[in-house]
């Protein structure tokens, strides 16, 4: 039977103990309570959330950084849920960074992770929306979704496919073209000998017009090679040299001196023919005189003329 030392000593150990574990939740609280906190809103719309709860883990590329606070759904849309966190103050989240649900292990239950984010991005502020990154789980389920349901849908085709009105239908399909084809035989023989023939002779004009490609090619590149020649003969350089230095020329010359000089020489030419106009004109007086002085000296010498014609004697007279 324990005595009263005993008491007392286990008295002593059980308040000591009690009170240790006061003072130590009393430190945590007051360390959680005096540490700030950031707050950050995720909305995950069309991806459960399941396994996911309140107190939850908060991740930032693997390390702890806070935990979830409230899961409610948005009352202005049913299909996306906000999830609340609080991060570490301090804890840099970048305007990149994205979050997305992660397994917890094997028990099915979710953290929340961040990743991303760049060293030249924008620091997101407090009580901002971090971006979504769907999830690889989300994914799978979503597809896993897709395919039941285009599974579904492939089994009710094959079933109404399967159904015995069909089936009656395709054995009489079958059965017709069997006696079509039966029946048509000799003219599909015919047929195809014809397809096969008209094959060949594709193929030869395919290799007629191959060796017509090949010598038309040939020429054009003959053709191409002469022009090159052409091009990059002396001849043509010494006439692109020639225009190039008559351009030269013209464009060093004093124009307007050359203007000048053919004005002065319209000038001249004017004056020239003016005078000759005017030596005409005191000239003619002089060439009508002359003229009729002329007209008057033929007339005599035919009046003589007929003279002597009459009367030769007139020469040896002198009359």
């Amino acid at each position: 039977m324990a005595n009263k030392a005993q008491k007392y000593r286990l008295g002593v150990f059980l308040i000591t103990g009690f009170t240790l574990i006061i003072i130590t939740i009393a430190v945590i609280a007051g360390t959680n309570l005096s540490q700030k906190r950031d707050i950050y809103y995720i909305n995950f719309r069309n991806e459960s959330v399941g396994g996911l709860d309140v107190g939850s883990k908060v991740n930032y590329q693997g390390i702890g950084v806070g935990r979830v606070d409230e899961i409610i759904i948005s009352p202005e849309d049913v299909t996306s849920i906000i999830v609340t966190i609080s991060i570490r103050g301090g804890t840099p989240i970048k305007n990149d960074a994205k979050a997305s649900l992660s397994p917890v292990g094997i028990t099915g239950l979710h953290a929340i992770e961040i990743k991303g984010g760049t060293n030249e991005s924008k620091l997101l502020p407090p009580a901002s929306y971090i971006e979504v990154e769907k999830s690889l789980f989300g994914t799978i389920t979503n597809k896993a979704v897709s395919i039941t349901e285009q599974l579904d849908e492939l089994i009710k085709s094959l079933n109404r496919i399967a159904d015995q009105d069909n089936i009656d239908n395709i054995a009489s399909i079958i059965g017709n073209l069997d006696a079509i084809l039966t029946e048509n035989r000799s003219t599909l023989e015919g047929t195809m000998h014809n397809l096969e023939l008209i094959s060949g002779d594709v193929a030869k004009f395919t290799n007629v017009l191959e060796v017509k490609l090949d010598t038309l090619v040939t020429a054009t590149t003959q053709s191409i090679t002469a022009l090159n020649n052409i091009l990059n003969s002396s001849s043509i350089n010494n006439i692109i040299t020639n225009l190039d230095t008559i351009s030269t020329d013209l464009a060093e010359a004093d124009l307007n001196l050359l203007v000048t000089s053919l004005n002065n020489s319209v000038i001249r030419f004017e004056s020239m023919i003016t005078n000759v106009d005017n030596t005409v004109i005191r000239s003619r007086r002089d060439i009508l005189d002359i003229l009729d002085s002329a007209r008057e000296a033929m007339e005599n010498l035919n009046d003589f003329t007929k003279q002597i014609n009459d009367n030769p004697t007139i020469l040896l007279r002198g009359d």
